[in-house]
């Protein structure tokens, strides 16, 4: 059986061109990411990047961007999902999202996006769905944990971010609290002298309206990739309460919770003054096991079950 990762780029082996994956768009890191972990672990797979490399090929992954590179194809299809919606006639659906299978109620995350987003409930085919960790960022580095914290980063898209934290009123007043707030909207790693990471992003009335839990603009198969970043990254967590989150909390020493600009400077306080609960954070993040950034074969393992049952 012939199996086929499909990327538009000619991305290389990350073991010999680590720095080609500094930043990579999602429809890269979702096939040509997932390709070279396992192709380095001797799996038999192939790597395609036109539609002529797909002539001969039994089952094909591939990104939402891609569809209609695939769209004719006779072939067995897998779908990469990551905050894409999902193309029709698919045989499986990755999600990087484990509320998608493994949905959990929660007041806090259906007052924020619904009955429907809340539980993920208008997935279709569920039993076509499966659960891969989505690619580690490349290059994410660990920290020491230092308290009390003053650097707070926040890494992503500016335009997901609530825009309240941006004020720069909001910026002298963390400031004026000993917060010093950092923003890197080009990267998706960091440089290794952060103390807290936060991501708290902006809602979206799509959410309740459509129950397609949507959060700045993108669908609902967002992905927990930050909070894994912050445990392995040794340092506290501020987040939004959403499926893809809340699904890992257990407690807040997981993370803590924001969805407001007051609640993330609430929280910010907390961790500047709370020497117990900042440690408690950073030893309970180290302890996690099911980290991909802490084990690469984790995500492999994963992909051959998958593939094994095709």
């Amino acid at each position: 059986m012939k199996i086929s990762f499909l990327c538009d780029i000619k991305l290389p082996n990350y073991e010999h061109v680590p720095e080609a994956y500094e930043y990579l768009h999602g429809r890269h890191s979702a096939t040509g990411y997932y390709y070279w972990m396992l192709k380095n672990r001797g799996i038999d797979i192939h790597l395609a990047h036109t539609r002529e490399d797909l002539n001969h090929t039994d089952v094909v992954i591939f990104h939402y961007d891609n569809r209609d590179i695939i769209k004719d194809l006779t072939c067995k299809k897998i779908q990469v999902v990551t905050d894409r919606p999902c193309a029709e006639g698919c045989d499986v659906y990755i999600a990087a999202n484990r509320s998608i299978t493994t949905p959990k109620i929660d007041s806090k995350v259906v007052e924020r996006y619904g009955i429907e987003g809340g539980m993920n409930t208008w997935i279709k085919d569920r039993d076509k769905w499966a659960f891969i960790h989505y690619p580690p960022t490349f290059g994410i580095k660990q920290c020491t944990a230092n308290f009390p914290p003053t650097n707070f980063k926040f890494v992503g898209r500016e335009h997901t971010l609530i825009p309240e934290i941006l004020d720069n009123k909001f910026i002298s007043k963390c400031k004026d609290s000993g917060i010093n707030l950092q923003f890197d909207f080009v990267n998706d790693g960091n440089d290794g002298t952060e103390d807290v990471y936060f991501c708290v992003r902006r809602s979206s009335w799509i959410s309740k309206a459509s129950g397609l839990e949507n959060n700045a603009g993108k669908y609902g198969h967002r992905t927990a990739n930050r909070l894994y970043q912050a445990w392995y990254m040794k340092t506290p967590g501020i987040f939004n309460v959403s499926p893809e989150m809340n699904v890992l909390r257990e407690s807040e020493l997981d993370f803590l919770a924001a969805n407001t600009v007051d609640e993330f400077f609430e929280q910010a306080l907390r961790l500047k003054n709370d020497s117990d609960l900042f440690h408690n954070m950073v030893h309970n993040g180290i302890s996690k096991s099911d980290n991909p950034y802490s084990d690469i074969n984790i995500v492999v393992d994963q992909w051959i079950t998958v593939l094994t049952n095709m």
